[in-house]
């Protein structure tokens, strides 16, 4: 907002830590909820017996008296009782749901959502950094380079946080080999954990594409960005297709080796070294391509940024959604399934069943 001059850095301070401090005071309010005791005093510190009390006097205020800043505070004291009220009203309405087991089931699947839309933004971020990094850069060569040094720093960031990533996760092919897992919740997992990624693909490139991010360079990072999302989304479907099977054996291997790691630095580096090939090599990953194709689709939406493409020879009109998925989303998913499923059969075959067998 400050980039795009819509808010000055003063408002934008004094917003971010208004955000803040009002959650802060607002859960450190609610855990008054807690306190025992049976004296009035106890009962009346409780947010249940004095938000309604709140939002009466704020109501009085509001209704009864002419001065604008009584009757301001009188809308904040209505507000702040109303959200409290609605809190514990809420909250006293789903409370059975804890003992329901379809209701614990759901919430438990619902984690990897969560979990993927951090994995999402993990991987996100290495896109933007290394369009950052090249966007200036006519060389080729150099591009691919700088772009695999940086890129592959994202793995390891979604392993050592607990992410949940969907190439990654065609590992778990293992476990159903195993009879570990089973064939539906494998798939089960891949869904959830692929929406979640593609959730926190969007929301980064839609900020990034809409908030100033891409006008670094006078506009020449976006146009950048979206030549980078036209090539991926114009590949012909087997070239697509191939690039993320290669891409994902690559992967699921740097995710071995980095769960072969004693600490730390043993588990990043691990990870580093196949993603930085796959990158330098020009692979493609479904998840990372999500941010790649979808900062140069929400980019396309800024007349400014699509003006500076037009002027650079860029052909906006492959720019589109429906490109995106039949170009790059589809046959690039469907190779990183293949790749990622061919590295767990033959790591099973190799070791865990020949070990299960000496046994």
């Amino acid at each position: 907002l400050v980039n795009s001059g819509i808010l000055a850095l003063p408002q934008a301070i004094g917003i971010i830590m208004g955000a803040n401090i009002g959650t802060t005071v607002t859960g450190q309010l609610l855990s008054l909820s807690d306190i025992t005791g049976s004296g009035w005093i106890f009962t009346l510190l409780k947010p249940s017996t004095f938000s309604p009390i709140v939002a009466f006097i704020g109501a009085v205020l509001f209704v009864f008296f002419k001065s604008s800043k009584k009757r301001n505070v009188g809308q904040i004291c209505m507000g702040f009782g109303i959200l409290f009220t609605g809190m514990f009203t809420i909250e006293a309405g789903v409370s059975g749901l804890k003992d329901s087991p379809l209701f614990v089931q759901l919430f438990t699947q619902l984690q990897n959502p969560v979990l993927g839309v951090l994995a999402g933004f993990l991987i996100g971020f290495p896109s933007c950094v290394t369009n950052m990094a090249t966007y200036a850069l006519d060389n080729n060569s150099t591009i691919r380079m700088i772009s695999g040094l940086l890129f592959a720093f994202g793995l390891g960031t979604v392993i050592l946080t607990g992410a949940e990533l969907f190439t990654g996760n065609t590992l778990i092919t293992i476990s159903v080999l195993e009879k570990k897992a089973t064939l539906g919740g494998m798939l089960r997992n891949w869904l959830f954990v692929y929406i979640g990624n593609f959730v926190g693909s969007m929301v980064l490139s839609f900020i990034c594409a809409q908030f100033g991010w891409l006008s670094a360079g006078n506009g020449a990072l976006a146009v950048a960005s979206m030549r980078t999302a036209v090539s991926k989304m114009t590949m012909p479907f087997q070239n697509a297709f191939f690039m993320g099977v290669l891409c994902n054996i690559l992967v699921t291997i740097g995710v071995l080796m980095s769960l072969a790691g004693k600490d730390g630095t043993s588990r990043f580096i691990g990870a580093w070294v196949p993603v930085m090939f796959f990158v330098t090599c020009g692979f493609n990953h479904s998840i990372a391509d999500m941010t790649y194709c979808m900062l140069g689709l929400f980019a396309k939406n800024v007349p400014a940024y699509a003006s500076a493409a037009a002027e650079a020879g860029i052909a906006l009109d492959s720019l589109t959604w429906g490109n995106y998925f039949v170009g790059n989303l589809i046959p690039v998913t469907l190779g990183n399934i293949l790749g990622g499923v061919a590295v767990g059969v033959t790591m099973w075959y190799a070791y865990v069943r020949k070990a299960a067998g000496k046994k």
